[in-house]
């Protein structure tokens, strides 16, 4: 059985489910000069020559095996371009990889299949007098809580790419959930609670990350109007990502966002920032000497004196790590960060209906 695919300028064709490059296969990549790549399909029709004994493959692939070498070597001595370097014989100007190279790959079948207008985005349409993708990561539905991705699908001629950013906003607080329904089971454990006091600040500090890439992104697209662009992405958003303390990171894009609609209540506030605090303690732990614990201590220690009312301690005679990892530290967590997500949700919207 013979299947010939076309992909880009190649034809390959695949002979009883393996690969025979014919003339226009390898010679294919070397008029493109991907040489490596002519060097491997070469090889492949060789190893598959020797098995089903048929020496004209062997012959004719040992030729192009030898001419994909020699023209490599000559554009070595030339200082030609070649492999994703190449400039594209298209004559785009752009490199092979950027361009007609993007559609040299195995065929894949398309996972999703779109009909109709999502629900979600009549939401959004009926919500504002105009859209913007914005919108979108600040929505707070049950569709938009059990998200896990976004996928970005660019149709191209005759094929098409998909992209996928990960919620990890989402994952992280999704896990922190399903480890603080398991805490029900095992009340003593101090694992857990502590991995969702990580998971929660990981969440946070997700969230507003994704939130500084997709205001970053609006200044690709008409709605950049309805949008403020804090001063401090001059530096590029990744480096604001990277380099601003997550408190800040939070201050910083809830005042420019929401502007006069950013209020944080104290408690809530004081909640997010005793969380942070709380979390950086674990997380770049640090030693100076040994905690006192029998007799007990006049004085309590700070960590403890962070906590808020509703967070149990336990009463046993170890350092304060074993004493505050309890299941209600686990759930104050858990509960702080998606209060404060859910907030920063419900000021965008306020800001965006008072907006339009």
């Amino acid at each position: 059985m013979v299947v010939i695919i076309l992909s880009s300028f190649l034809i390959r064709v695949y002979f009883n489910s393996n690969r025979v490059q014919e003339n226009l296969g390898t010679q294919g990549y070397l008029i493109l000069k991907q040489f490596k790549q002519a060097k491997k399909l070469a090889s492949e029709s060789i190893e598959i020559g020797n098995k089903i004994n048929d020496k004209a493959i062997i012959e004719k692939a040992n030729v192009q095996l030898n001419q994909a070498i020699e023209y490599g070597k000559q554009a070595g001595i030339a200082k030609e371009p070649i492999g994703e370097k190449a400039f594209c014989i298209c004559e785009s100007g752009k490199r092979y990889s950027d361009c007609c190279g993007e559609a040299d790959h195995e065929p894949i079948d398309f996972p999703f299949r779109f009909s109709g207008i999502s629900e979600e985005l009549k939401g959004v349409e009926n919500k504002y007098k105009q859209a913007s993708r914005l919108d979108f990561i600040f929505r707070d539905s049950d569709e938009s809580k059990g998200r896990l991705a976004w996928q970005n699908v660019e149709i191209k001629n005759g094929w098409y790419k998909l992209s996928e950013l990960p919620d990890m906003a989402n994952i992280y607080l999704l896990s922190a959930k399903e480890i603080l329904e398991g805490i029900k089971l095992d009340n003593d454990s101090i694992h857990n609670p502590l991995s969702c006091l990580i998971l929660a600040v990981s969440a946070l500090e997700a969230y507003i990350n994704q939130v500084a890439y997709f205001l970053d992104d609006i200044k690709n697209y008409p709605e950049s109007n309805l949008h403020n662009i804090p001063e401090e992405f001059n530096t590029g958003v990744l480096d604001f990502q990277r380099n601003t303390e997550l408190t800040n990171k939070w201050s910083i894009l809830g005042k420019c966002i929401c502007e006069e609609k950013w209020s944080p209540n104290q408690k809530l506030w004081d909640n997010f920032k005793s969380l942070i605090s709380i979390r950086n303690e674990f997380i770049h732990f640090k030693l100076s000497e040994y905690e006192q614990i029998i007799p007990v201590p006049k004085t309590i220690h700070p960590i403890l004196k962070k906590l808020p009312k509703e967070v149990e301690t336990r009463k046993v005679f170890h350092s304060w790590p074993m004493r505050i990892l309890t299941p209600s530290l686990a759930e104050w967590a858990v509960n702080t960060a998606e209060e404060t997500i859910i907030y920063f949700k419900k000021q965008y919207e306020q800001k965006r209906i008072k907006s339009t």
